[in-house]
C-alpha cells in the first residue's frame, strides 16, 4: 500500500525517522507511482529554495516560450478576405438551416400567391337555372367562366346505381392484367 502525499513530502524534506525513511526508500524503488510523486516533490522543493533572480529568469524563459508559440501560430494562419472566408459548420446545423429555409420559403410562397384561402369567400352556388345533365356540360360551363372557381359539387342524398352488366367475382390468382 502506497503512503499518502504528506508522508512522501516529509520523506523529501528529511522529516521522517530513520526506520521509516529506510522502509519508504525501498518502497519508492519498487513503486513507479510513488517514485514519480517523489520526483515531482523534489522539483517543487528545489524551486522553492531557489533565489528570486533564478525564479525571475525561469519565469522570463517561460514567458518567452509562450509568446514564441503564439507568434508562430499567428504566422501560420492565413487570413481570407470576406467572400473567401472559410466557415466550418457541422452537418446537423446545415440540415437544420436547410429545413428552416425550405419552411420559410414555402410560407412566403403561400402568402405571396394567396395560399391561405378564405373558404367563406370562395364558396359560390351555381344559379338554379344552370342544371347539368352530364359532366361534359359542367366542364363547358367552367371553361366559359372568366376566372377560376372553387366549387363544391353536392351529390344527391340517395345513391343512384346504374346497372352496366352482370357482376363477376374474380380471384386474385385468376386475374390477369388486360383481361
Amino acid at each position: 500500500m502506497c503512503p499518502d502525499k504528506e508522508t512522501l513530502s516529509a520523506y523529501i524534506d528529511g522529516e521522517l525517522e530513520h526506520d521509516w525513511n529506510r522502509t519508504l526508500s525501498s518502497h519508492i524503488e519498487n513503486c513507479s507511482v510513488c517514485s514519480q510523486e517523489v520526483r515531482h516533490f523534489s522539483v517543487m522543493t528545489r524551486l522553492m529554495h531557489m533565489d528570486d533572480s533564478a525564479v525571475d529568469q525561469a519565469v522570463e524563459e517561460a514567458r518567452y516560450r509562450v509568446w514564441r508559440g503564439v507568434r508562430s501560430s499567428c504566422e501560420q494562419r492565413t487570413y481570407h478576405s470576406f467572400p473567401f472566408r472559410v466557415l466550418k459548420v457541422p452537418v446537423p446545423t446545415l440540415a437544420l438551416i436547410a429545413v428552416l429555409c425550405l419552411v420559410m420559403g414555402a410560407a412566403t410562397m403561400m402568402l405571396w400567391t394567396g395560399g391561405y384561402i378564405n373558404q367563406e369567400a370562395t364558396v359560390a352556388a351555381i344559379p338554379e337555372d344552370h342544371q347539368f345533365s352530364s359532366t361534359e356540360e359542367l366542364l363547358e360551363y367552367l371553361a366559359r367562366q372568366e376566372k377560376s372557381l372553387h366549387m363544391t359539387i353536392q351529390l344527391p342524398d340517395e345513391p343512384v346505381f346504374i346497372v352496366l352488366g352482370e357482376p363477376r367475382l374474380l380471384r386474385a390468382a385468376d386475374y390477369r392484367q388486360g383481361d
